[in-house]
């Protein structure tokens, strides 16, 4: 069991336990830019200086290798399956991931929003 807290979007209770805490930090490590995080260099992604380009395949494929590096720097995660769709403001993206060391696939469908440079959780 994985134990931690959260206080983006919550009233009273800040705890987290097992895949809400992962996907909460999945969360955090896209919106982070890589190299912005004191000391972990290598932490964070460069989605966002793809997002913007025209959604080509090209751009749909870099999309899809830089989530699969990101997610796979959290060792409590296995990502399973990816699959990328261009939108017409963004980016949206359905991950099945497994969270470690159990054998349950949750999927995580995130919206990357080219208008307010965030990734939303749907």
């Amino acid at each position: 069991t994985y134990y931690g807290f959260n206080t983006i979007e919550q009233d009273k209770k800040f705890r987290l336990v097992d895949y809400e805490l992962v996907k909460r930090d999945i969360l955090n490590s896209l919106m982070i830019k890589q190299g912005e995080k004191p000391g972990n260099p290598s932490y964070g992604t460069s989605i966002w200086n793809i997002v913007f380009e025209p959604q080509t395949d090209d751009v749909m494929r870099d999309i899809k290798q830089e989530l699969t590096r990101t997610i796979e720097q959290d060792p409590r995660v296995r990502l399973d399956r990816i699959n990328v769709y261009p939108e017409e403001n963004g980016v949206l993206t359905e991950l099945e991931v497994t969270v470690l060391p159990t054998t349950e696939q949750q999927r995580l469908t995130l919206f990357f929003d080219q208008n307010s440079q965030a990734v939303e959780l749907r």
